[in-house]
């Protein structure tokens, strides 16, 4: 009788229907320091960025560089590294990916200059040159150009880490001041704490700031 009873505990657990629900719950250890991936540097700010946002390249479980929102890429010259967008990328609003959005996303990394902005600019981009350096081609092509001759390799490794996340750039420029640090605080470039947002648009205007695209 107890087996039997048990055996048919287990049968009701196997086909219990999961609830519906899009809703997933993470526990961490402790809060990301920042969502904007050109800032926060920490383990949990650098696993957040992974899930939310994503990178021109990408690497799979054999650690090879892959496409992401590239379709394609090459190596022009020594120092010229040209990439192919995939068509049909949209961010959260609709807005379809270009070439001007990531080019705006790997500028910006530069001109903020926090400690995750290395990993570009170790390759000679500087606040004086980015928009020279880092600049897209047409709607779908983006070229970037070392100061130096480095492993491809190593180029585009650098290229699919979290700093080399892609943003809506008029997102961006609609809150040019601020980033998310969470749902309801807010703090300026420069680190000084604003408090929370005035009212829920507000919120949702900052959050669309950052968002990744789909």
């Amino acid at each position: 009788l107890v087996a039997a009873l048990s055996c048919l505990v287990v049968l009701c657990a196997c086909n219990r229907t999961p609830p519906a629900s899009r809703i997933v719950t993470l526990a961490v250890l402790t809060s990301p320091n920042s969502l904007d991936p050109r800032i926060g540097s920490d383990e949990t700010s650098q696993r957040v960025h992974q899930l939310v946002y994503d990178n021109l390249l990408a690497l799979d479980d054999q650690l090879k560089v892959v496409g992401g929102l590239a379709s394609s890429w090459e190596q022009t010259d020594p120092l010229n590294y040209v990439v192919h967008l995939r068509s049909g990328v949209t961010f959260h609003d609709g807005h379809e990916l270009t070439a001007d959005d990531v080019a705006f996303s790997l500028q910006r990394a530069v001109l903020l200059n926090k400690t995750p902005g290395f990993i570009l600019t170790q390759f000679g981009f500087t606040k004086d040159n980015a928009e020279k350096t880092i600049r897209a081609v047409d709607e779908s092509t983006v070229e970037l150009k070392l100061a130096e001759v480095q492993a491809t390799s190593f180029v585009l490794y650098c290229l699919s880490a979290n700093v080399g996340s892609i943003v809506d750039k008029a997102a961006v420029m609609a809150e040019p001041g601020a980033v998310v640090v969470a749902a309801d605080t807010t703090v300026d470039l420069d680190g000084e704490l604003l408090g929370k947002p005035d009212d829920a648009e507000h919120a949702k205007r900052l959050i669309r700031a950052i968002a990744g695209t789909t």
